[in-house]
């Protein structure tokens, strides 16, 4: 789908130029983080990567020169620290309320036959570090991103021999993969709102990609050793039972009566806000449990209709007045480290966006953000 001319500017004002990006990226015209071999774009989105006849190492702005990842099968005192962190935190950086041993032990087992999901484990751990050490931010947000590249470039070439002896590696990476991903996105895209939609919408591609690599297996993770970890579908089981809220029940009205709107459009955007509906009540069950929250939350971009992606890529003012409601959500669980205050950002930059029409349909999420 083809961006209006006034949302490509938008973009292109959003991007600061990268004189010793790949090609891919320079052809691409976006941002290049400069990570070698492969940078973390074209790892994300699984294309080729070349930087022709570039020096390998090039001097940032203070001097000093990006390195090459470290090589796969040695890890560096950096990496201990950070498994050590991974073993200590993990369970806060996932938000789960049980032992996530299992979660490490499959990484360190198969940390020769899938490295990749010991990289991304690593990363997640230095992405972590970066949130909560702003002294040493700069330096843990490299390694993270060296890592995710690494991980990512391994898993896209091993992703076809899926089997039942690496379902699970799998599984674990696309889970790790997803919150990070979305972490970035969160951070990183929120002073322009077609730049943010962007990037969400290659968030929810990745993690949908990479998670339907596993989904034929998905009986047999429910049963492996990972069945403690995976409680919450319970919980989802229970909410899918009741009744659904009326908190939506505003703007549902509000899109069922606006004029011009196509019904492709409408039904996939009440599709949309039916599980953002499905989100609330979710927390609802039991408002005291943050990780029922934090979950509910961070599945709904993986449960929204293709057809809604396609609207909110196309920035239609439907489809971002419902997103304004799954930011308010975020808002509520800002506590959480991947959520923090994007929320709020993204509520206010949907505001400034949209059309005096829309205004109406959005004042719910406008109140949850300013009454804080």
């Amino acid at each position: 789908m083809t961006e209006q001319p006034s949302q490509r500017r938008e973009s292109r004002r959003t991007h600061f130029k990268s004189r010793h990006g790949c090609a891919t990226c320079k052809q691409r015209r976006v941002k290049c983080d400069e990570t070698r071999p492969k940078c973390r774009k074209c790892a994300v989105g699984n294309r080729m990567c070349s930087y022709q006849n570039q020096q390998p190492e090039h001097p940032h702005h203070d001097g000093s020169a990006t390195p090459e990842p470290t090589a796969r099968g040695t890890f560096t005192a950096m990496d201990l620290s950070l498994l050590h962190h991974a073993e200590c935190n993990l369970a806060d950086f996932i938000a789960l309320r049980v032992d996530v041993k299992p979660i490490i032990t499959v990484a360190i087992d198969n940390a020769v036959t899938a490295p990749y999901l010991l990289d991304q484990l690593l990363a997640l751990s230095a992405l972590n570090r970066a949130a909560s050490d702003p002294a040493m931010a700069s330096v843990y947000q490299q390694q993270a991103t060296e890592l995710q590249t690494r991980a990512l470039t391994i898993f896209n070439k091993a992703k076809e021999d899926l089997s039942e002896a690496n379902h699970l590696t799998s599984f674990l990476f696309a889970t790790l993969l997803g919150v990070h991903v979305l972490c970035d996105t969160l951070a990183n895209h929120r002073h322009a709102l077609t730049a943010f939609v962007s990037a969400f919408v290659d968030y929810i591609r990745l993690h949908r990609g990479v998670r339907a690599v596993t989904n034929i297996y998905w009986k047999q993770i429910l049963q492996s050793d990972l069945k403690p970890l995976l409680y919450i579908i319970e919980w989802v089981e229970r909410a899918d039972q009741l009744e659904p809220g009326k908190d939506t029940a505003e703007i549902r009205g509000f899109l069922e009566s606006a004029p011009g709107l196509s019904p492709s459009s409408l039904e996939a955007c009440l599709e949309a806000l039916k599980l953002v509906q499905w989100v609330v009540d979710m927390t609802k069950l039991e408002p005291t449990r943050f990780d029922l929250a934090v979950h509910a939350a961070m599945a709904w971009p993986l449960m929204i209709p293709d057809a809604y992606i396609d609207a909110l890529y196309q920035n239609r003012p439907e489809a971002l007045a419902i997103l304004s409601y799954y930011a308010a959500i975020l808002h509520r669980q800002r506590d959480f480290w991947v959520f923090k205050d994007s929320g709020s950002a993204l509520v206010k930059l949907i505001e400034r966006h949209i059309g005096p029409f829309w205004r109406e349909a959005i004042a719910w999420p406008c109140s949850q953000v300013n009454k804080d």
